[in-house]
């Protein structure tokens, strides 16, 4: 690290604030941001399942990794889903594992197939789905310059992969979250819901949560009733 500040002719020796800058970068790097790669996994502990056979999900669990390519942040979230077998982990378990394999430098498509994999190593079910979406900021901070581009990877394991409905379960749920959480901010949200997708989906869905949503001639109409 010191080497690279000598290159970029950053003058160390007189500066009082970067004496120390090659310390205290190396030390982040290896305790924090790129602690997945040096501390030891999580200890993750199971008990038995008492019988329920159906989906669960937790998330939003944060994100923050490292771009490999240009060693900038990955910043955003995870959201996990499982159908158990004959064990089940904790529910902290999914959060330990997640940051973990998140504090290294890597791509997110790499990411999002290591904590797929390890979730179904340590949760003993091939079931396994995750979903994560993030900001790079070799994007945001650099080259394009473009802050409303995050990008979305899925890894969709056994009954998600292989059964349709299943698969669309983690998707239903993180949007019933992200739309209730949009609905408690009142009337200044209504143009957030405006996407023809999402008003569909909430359409097609309405027998569940008891949505409807009116259209007009050129554009959906700006109003949810509940």
């Amino acid at each position: 690290m010191q080497s690279l500040l000598d290159s970029l002719v950053i003058d160390t020796e007189n500066d009082h604030n970067t004496q120390d800058t090659a310390k205290r970068v190396a030390k982040m790097w290896i305790k924090e941001v790129f602690g997945g790669r040096y501390n030891a996994f999580p200890r993750v502990t199971s008990f038995p399942n008492m019988g329920y056979k159906s989906m669960y999900t937790s998330g939003p669990i944060s994100i923050r990794s490292t771009c490999a390519h240009h060693f900038q942040n990955i910043v955003g979230n995870a959201w996990v889903g499982i159908i158990p077998n004959g064990e089940v982990i904790g529910l902290s378990k999914f959060n330990r594992i997640v940051h973990h394999i998140a504090e290294r430098p890597q791509i997110q498509e790499e990411m999002t197939t290591q904590i797929a994999e390890a979730l179904q190593e340590y949760a003993h079910t091939k079931n396994i789905a995750v979903v994560v979406k993030a900001e790079h900021h070799c994007m945001t901070h650099r080259g394009v310059r473009e802050h409303e581009s995050d990008m979305t990877t899925a890894i969709m394991l056994g009954a998600f992969k292989e059964d349709p409905a299943t698969r669309e379960g983690p998707w239903r749920i993180r949007k019933l979250k992200k739309f209730g959480k949009i609905l408690k901010i009142g009337s200044l949200a209504m143009d957030i819901l405006m996407l023809e997708k999402d008003l569909i989906w909430v359409r097609h869905l309405k027998s569940y949560i008891n949505w409807s949503c009116l259209t007009e001639t050129n554009s959906f109409k700006k109003s949810i009733l509940l």
